[in-house]
């Protein structure tokens, strides 16, 4: 079973725990709007919120990396980069380069399926702002 998520930590966590053979993948969307707030609270200017953005999800970004090695070897260039240009987003880079690798890169790796956020065929997509509680 693949599920799409958004960036929701309790729905990911229920799903690892109840479909321990699940692949969970982000939704990229979500992601990139989190990203993009981010930069937004952080004060980073345009250029450098529009250079990052390219960088994570850009055709070329390690979003669409589908090699582990190379999604590895990008990440510690961009930390590198970021160091220098925006020191205060490394933090947040690493946690979210993490996210990417287990729910985006290596599923999509093991799966052998393509970097797609606008369609979601044969996949389910959970996001709490989707779910209701019936009772």
């Amino acid at each position: 079973m693949v599920v799409g998520s958004d960036e929701e930590r309790a729905i990911v966590n229920v799903l690892e725990m109840c479909f321990p053979g699940a692949t969970v993948l982000l939704c990229m969307r979500h992601v990139e709007e989190n990203v993009r707030r981010k930069l937004t609270d952080i004060r980073a200017s345009r250029a450098n919120t529009n250079d990052i953005m390219r960088d994570i999800f850009g055709d070329t970004g390690i979003s669409k990396v589908r090699d582990a090695d190379e999604f590895d070897r990008m990440v510690l260039d961009l930390r590198m980069k970021y160091d220098k240009l925006q020191v205060d987003f490394v933090d947040y880079f690493d946690k979210l380069a993490e996210k990417i690798r287990k729910h985006a890169v290596l599923p999509h790796i093991k799966h052998n399926t393509c970097y797609c956020h606008r369609r979601r065929i044969g996949v389910l997509c959970l996001s709490m702002r989707h779910l209701r509680c019936q009772g």
